[in-house]
This record gives structure tokens, sequence and C-alpha cells, in this order.
């Protein structure tokens, strides 16, 4: 049995045109297929986002930008007999590559040499035969979704304009009243 310690991994969808990146994989306790995205246990002293320019760098040769934290996700599987858990960092990045965005197929190497490859997939088409893990990560994309959606962008605060603003900004109209009330005054009249 091995020792029973919650890892902490972060993984990254890399969203584009409504799919996400996904490594295919075999579960052998479940005899089946499997999708999950790219990443890979953080190390100590590493944060998540640190963790997956490191991971996608090693796997995919890739280097990647703008890497912002969606949420974390708790999950416990069983490999063979053994249980596991993680503690599931959720994170969405761009390849600073934009070509990866039109391949098919990425072909990836684990730290361990074996190959893997990773296909575009829409959450909300995988199949119970293949499922998407970690379990639960279709709902928090698609709630990060409807949020960044409903997002407004922030208004810039308005400046208040003082007096000599104004005076500056309507100085053609107030010249223009000066010069009607001028001749509108009997002759001989003085403006003081």
């Amino acid at each position: 049995m091995t020792a029973q310690v919650i890892r902490p991994v972060a993984i990254c969808v890399f969203r584009h045109e409504g799919r996400i990146l996904a490594v295919r994989g075999h579960d052998p306790h479940r005899q089946g297929a499997y999708l999950r995205p790219v990443g890979g246990g953080i190390e100590f002293g590493e944060s998540g986002a640190q963790t997956l320019v490191r991971e996608v760098k090693e796997e995919l040769g890739a280097d990647i930008a703008d890497v912002r934290f969606i949420g974390t996700l708790e999950n416990r599987f069983r490999v063979g007999d053994e249980p596991r858990h993680e503690i599931v960092l959720v994170y969405d990045a761009r390849f600073t590559d934009a070509s990866l965005y039109g391949r098919e197929v990425l072909r990836g190497k684990e730290s361990d040499g074996t190959d893997y490859s990773a296909i575009w997939v829409r959450p909300e088409d995988t199949k119970p035969e293949t499922p998407l893990y970690p379990e639960g990560l279709a709902a928090l994309l698609a709630a990060d979704q409807a949020m960044m959606a409903s997002a407004k962008p922030a208004k810039a605060p308005r400046r208040k304009k003082s007096l000599v603003d104004l005076l500056h900004a309507h100085r053609a109209d107030i010249e223009a009243i000066i010069a009607e009330f001028d001749r509108a005054q009997p002759p001989g009249t003085k403006r003081r």
C-alpha cells in the first residue's frame, strides 16, 4: 500500500473556440478511456501557475502566457486497489505559439517517458464511457464561462469638470451671448 497522501495538482484547459485540450488516458480499474487536461503535480515551493509553465514546457515543449486561475476541485479515485486523493487547481492559459490551436492532436511525453496524445474536446460533449476528469470539471468550466460572459467591463470614473473647463468648452457660446447683449443695449451705454 502506498502512503496515504493528498497530492496537490495543477491542470490547464487551454480554452479555444469552445473546446479544451485534454489528454487521452486509460483507466485499468474501469477498463476504459478517460480525458484529463494537461498538468501535473505541484512541487514544493512552486505555485500552481509555475507548475503549469514547467509541465507544459517539459511535456509539450510549448510556452504559455496569460495563466488564469478558475477554481479548485477535489479528486478521489482508485488506481487498482489503491485509493488516491488530489486537490486540483484548475487554470486556463494560452499557448504563445498560436499554431498549436490548429492541430487536431498534440503529442506529449510524461515525466516517466510515456508518450501521450492531447486532443481538443468540448466538455459538454464528453460521454460517460470516456469521462472528463477530474469529476466536476465540466460544471466548473460552465460556471466560469457564465461568470465571464456576465462580467461587464468596469467604466472609468468620470472626472468632474471644473468651472474653467466648462468656460473653455462653451467659450464660443459665451462670446455670442455677450455680443448679443452688447447689441441689445441702447447706444452710448457702457458695460461695467
